[in-house]
C-alpha cells in the first residue's frame, strides 16, 4: 500500500512537470516572445517567471512605424512622392533633423574618439539594458553608476516598467531620465527582441534613442553592441543566429554620429575568430561569468568619451 502511495506521488510529480514544461513552452513562443521576455529561461520555469515578473510581459499598445513608411499629408498626398506639387512657401531642401540619430549636432564638428578614463567617469552614467547589463551592475564594480536593467527589459517595454535603481528608488525610465543628473547614457538592448520583425525592432530602438535624447538633451548617448552568444546557444534558437545579431549591431552602429551619439562594441574581447562568444567565458552560452564583467568594465575604462 505504501509503495502504491509513492508511485502515485511520483506519477503526480512527473505529470505536473510535464504540464509546466508544455505550458511554459507555449507561453515562451507566444506571450513571452511578443514581450521579448524570458527567452533564455528554461520552458519549465517560464510560468514561475511570468508570475514573479508580470511587468516584463507588458508591450506598448502601439509600435513606432518603420522608417520606410513615408509620411502622409493631411490632404492624403504622400510627402515623398515626387509627382506631388511642391508648396512654394516651404524650402526645397528641409535639411536634417538635429535630434535624429545619425545626424550631426549643431556647433560640434569634432568627432569624439575613445580614450582611457578613471572609474569616477561613470559616477554620472546611466546604464540601460537587459540581463547582461543587470550582470554588469552586480559584478562589474561600478558602484556609483546608475543601472536601469532587468532580465525582461526590451525596447518595447523600457518606458513602461518600473525598476529599483538604488539611490533613485523604484522609478520608470522617464522619471529617472527626468530627475537624474546623467552626462552619459549607455544603452544595450535588442537581443531579446530578435524574434520580432526586424524593422519593428529597429524602429522601436530608434524611438527609445529619441526619447532618451528628448529627456536628456545634453547627455552623450552610447549605443552598445549586443553581446554575441556561444555557437551552441546560437544554433538552439534560429532567430538568435550570429547573422541576425551582426545585422542588428550594424544597424545600431549606423545610428551613431560620432559626436553626441556614440557606438561601442565589446564583442572582440569576448568572441572567438568566428564571432561567437567563447565557450569558456559563459556557463549558459548567453551571460558572461561574473569575473568577465570585471574585464568588461576595465574595457569600458579604456573607451570613455
Amino acid at each position: 500500500m505504501k509503495k502504491n502511495h509513492y508511485f502515485v506521488l511520483l506519477k503526480a510529480i512527473v505529470i505536473t512537470a510535464l504540464v509546466l514544461f508544455i505550458a511554459g513552452a507555449i507561453c515562451k513562443v507566444t506571450v513571452c516572445r511578443k514581450a521579448g521576455a524570458f527567452q533564455n529561461d528554461p520552458a519549465i520555469t517560464i510560468l514561475f517567471s511570468m508570475i514573479r515578473q508580470p511587468e516584463a510581459l507588458k508591450v506598448p499598445d502601439t509600435v513606432v512605424s518603420t522608417p520606410d513608411v513615408p509620411p502622409i499629408n493631411p490632404d492624403g498626398g504622400n510627402t515623398d512622392n515626387p509627382d506631388d506639387p511642391e508648396d512654394p512657401s516651404e524650402p526645397t531642401d528641409p535639411g536634417t533633423d538635429p535630434n535624429e540619430p545619425g545626424t550631426e549636432p549643431p556647433g560640434n564638428d569634432t568627432p569624439l574618439t575613445p580614450h582611457p578614463v578613471e572609474r569616477s567617469y561613470f559616477d554620472d552614467a546611466l546604464f540601460i539594458g537587459d540581463s547582461r547589463t543587470l550582470g554588469m551592475s552586480q559584478y562589474g564594480g561600478l558602484d556609483n553608476a546608475t543601472f536601469f536593467a532587468d532580465v525582461g527589459l526590451t525596447v518595447f517595454n523600457a518606458f513602461d516598467v518600473s525598476l529599483d535603481t538604488g539611490n533613485y528608488g523604484t522609478v520608470t525610465l522617464s522619471q529617472l531620465l527626468s530627475s537624474g543628473n546623467f552626462s552619459k547614457v549607455y544603452l544595450m538592448l535588442g537581443i531579446n527582441e530578435l524574434g520580432y520583425p526586424f524593422e519593428s525592432l529597429t524602429s522601436q530602438y530608434l524611438s527609445v534613442v529619441n526619447k532618451i535624447r528628448e529627456l536628456k538633451p545634453d547627455a552623450k548617448i552610447i549605443l552598445m553592441a549586443n553581446l554575441s552568444l556561444t555557437y551552441n546557444a546560437s544554433v538552439r534558437t534560429s532567430y538568435l543566429s550570429l547573422d541576425n545579431i551582426n545585422k542588428l549591431n550594424s544597424t545600431i552602429a549606423s545610428y551613431a554620429n560620432g559626436k553626441d551619439i556614440l557606438y561601442l562594441d565589446v564583442n572582440p574581447i569576448f568572441t572567438d575568430e568566428n564571432g561567437y562568444l567563447k565557450e569558456d567565458v559563459s556557463g549558459d552560452g548567453v551571460h558572461p561569468y561574473g569575473s568577465e564583467y570585471v574585464k568588461w568594465v576595465e574595457w569600458l575604462c579604456q573607451n570613455g568619451f
